[in-house]
């Protein structure tokens, strides 16, 4: 009966890394992560080529 583990509610969050939070990095599966890396990278310097933080190169 001791090692019994306490049931969560439903509504606590899981305690654990911020990673755990972003879809992608949910699930620990590599290439999903790998994938979603990808993604938020891309994301991240389309943002900073639009607002000009990152100059778009002459043609």
């Amino acid at each position: 009966m001791a090692n019994q583990k306490k049931a969560r509610p439903q509504n606590e969050p899981e305690k654990g890394s911020f990673l755990t939070m972003i879809p992608g990095f949910r699930s620990q599966t590599p290439w999903k992560m790998g994938a979603a890396g990808a993604f938020y990278l891309t994301i991240v310097l389309y943002i900073l080529l639009l607002t000009g933080i990152i100059p778009n190169p002459p043609r």
